[in-house]
């Protein structure tokens, strides 16, 4: 009887030791899973924030086109732009670039984040390419920010200029459609590098 419980005894030790070898690797899987599982989650959380900061971004359009459209018009007309209406306008635009600013922080990090995470495979190169969009996008906007500003102060100036103020706005105007051109092929190559990973 002893013999049989000895081998009982050695047949119980082998499966506890079968057993405990599958759930390593069954925990290592596991492992392997959550950490690519918090890479897309925190792709997601990026793409959110960057959607937020687009959708930002198209209510700023709008707006700087309002009021840049409402002095133009003035100004065909001979007339010079109310400074103080143009500074009430600016400030409502402001609010916009503050929190666009703040959406594209957010998108920023949590690329920044997913690009350094362990397992980050394929989502590498993806956050990368939309970190380079941001930084492009963010650029553009302070050029943008930084001409309102420089119109305000001119339009309140004593030596306002309408043609000086007509030839600034066409320069800058040239250049904001080069950076959004660059900006567009940045899009372009981040969703290019999207596409294979969008089902996992």
């Amino acid at each position: 009887m002893e013999g049989r419980k000895g081998i009982q005894m050695k047949k119980c030790a082998c499966l506890i030791l079968a057993l405990s070898v599958a759930c390593t690797v069954v925990i290592s899987l596991v492992g392997c899973e959550s950490e690519e599982s918090r890479v897309r989650k925190c792709v997601r959380e990026a793409d959110r924030a960057l959607e937020q900061a687009s959708s930002v971004g198209r209510e700023l359009t709008v707006e700087v086109g309002s009021l840049l459209s409402e002095m133009g018009s003035g100004l065909s007309r001979g007339k010079r732009p109310d400074s103080g209406e143009f500074k009430k306008g600016l400030n409502e635009v402001h609010k916009l670039f503050d929190k666009s600013d703040r959406e594209y922080g957010k998108a920023k990090l949590s690329y920044k984040k997913a690009e350094n995470m362990k397992g980050a495979g394929a989502y590498k190169e993806y956050a990368k390419a939309r970190e380079e969009q941001i930084n492009a996008s963010q650029e553009m906007l302070k050029k943008v920010r930084a001409h309102l500003d420089k119109l305000s102060v001119e339009i309140s100036s004593a030596e306002f200029n309408a043609v000086s103020l007509a030839e600034e706005a066409r320069i800058i105007g040239e250049q904001i459609e080069k950076d959004a051109n660059h900006i567009k092929e940045l899009m372009e190559r981040a969703e290019d590098l999207k596409n294979p990973i969008k089902g996992k």
